[in-house]
């Protein structure tokens, strides 16, 4: 009588799970898993104004540049006008 084959090949040691030939698990023992590719996070950049005893402070959100080179044009436009006593030199400055 012949001998047969199995129709899987499975069997301990044989390195093909199920009969898959070059079968890889995604995480075998040893190995770490594999990281998702995420595009880097956006620039962000914060609005700073001096103030009379020569302080720097935050002002507004931490934002695009896109978003906060209006506020610091209102901010400029009411220092010229007078309206804006208190606060100087408003600036822009990229966030790490």
């Amino acid at each position: 009588m012949p001998k047969l084959k199995p129709l899987l090949n499975i069997g301990i040691g044989s390195g093909d799970p199920a009969g898959f030939p070059g079968y890889r698990p995604l995480n075998p023992w040893g190995r770490p898993m594999p990281k998702a590719d995420r595009p880097p996070p956006p620039p962000r950049y914060q609005l700073f104004v001096e103030l009379p005893d020569k302080r720097v402070i935050p002002v507004g959100p931490k934002a695009s540049d896109d978003f906060l080179k209006p506020l610091c044009a209102a901010i400029e436009q009411g220092i010229a006008l007078g309206t804006e006593r208190v606060w100087r030199n408003p600036h822009i400055v990229r966030l790490l």
